[in-house]
């Protein structure tokens, strides 16, 4: 049995008009949809802290394995200066207030973030930081970019992430 295949090349036609606009598409997801931040959460710390090292823990629900395993938990806390505005800072930071350096870290485990700070002297009651927030930046979103967000400022990260400020 024996197959014969023939073609022929002919002359290329015209080009048509251009077809009528389609329908608008729905919206789609924002490139940050996956993202999850917090609200600001009031400090959970006494105003008069009598030891060199402190802690509080408040909830975060969607810290899980997989976010713990392979995803970006940044932990931001807030001051309230009456000369200098609203001051933003991540964790974690050492911070000179007085004479005094006080280190707030964090430590973030499934459903809950400890907030902690150390000092080499007895804390007293200097100025703190009074709320805390975090932003959770999954794998798969942090993936796509080749952006180190733990070196950015809050309000990189805000812009980018598409974050309000509240």
């Amino acid at each position: 049995m024996s197959f014969i295949v023939l073609s022929c090349e002919g002359e290329d036609g015209a080009i048509g008009p251009q077809g009528e606009q389609g329908l608008q598409g729905n919206t789609g997801e924002s490139g940050t949809a996956n993202i999850i931040y917090s609200e600001w959460i009031n400090t959970g710390l006494s105003d008069n802290i009598t030891s060199v090292n402190t802690s509080f823990t408040f909830d975060a629900p969607e810290i899980n394995a997989e976010i713990l395993n392979s995803g970006i938990i940044l932990v931001y806390g807030r001051f309230f200066d009456t000369n200098n505005g609203i001051r933003v800072y991540q964790l974690p930071i050492t911070v000179g207030v007085g004479s005094t350096r006080l280190s707030y870290l964090f430590n973030a485990s499934s459903g809950k973030i400890e907030v902690r700070i150390n000092s080499a002297e007895i804390i007293g009651t200097n100025d703190f930081l009074q709320q805390y927030r975090y932003v959770i930046i999954p794998q798969d979103q942090a993936s796509k970019s080749s952006l180190d967000y733990t070196k950015m400022s809050y309000q990189e990260i805000k812009n980018i992430l598409e974050i309000p400020f509240e």
